[in-house]
């Protein structure tokens, strides 16, 4: 099973940094709902930061992904 992730964020908000918290907890949310996928994916910038700032949030994902024997 595959599910495929779109948060919808607005583009014009999306980047902005008061939104950047929101976004990040509308991807949380459905992967969330999806934990018994084989597969989540996500689009290519769904984490508006660079990978350095999203280290931990990108870390406690892939744990929890671990946890409920799911790919991301």
């Amino acid at each position: 099973k595959v599910a495929m992730i779109q948060g919808d964020i607005p583009q014009d908000l999306k980047w902005t940094p008061e939104h950047i918290t929101p976004t990040l907890r509308i991807y949380l949310q459905a992967t969330k709902e999806n934990w018994d996928a084989d597969l989540i994916i996500w689009p290519e910038a769904a984490i508006p930061l660079p990978l350095n700032y999203a280290e931990q949030f990108v870390q406690d994902l892939d744990r929890a992904a671990k946890k409920h024997k799911t790919n991301s």
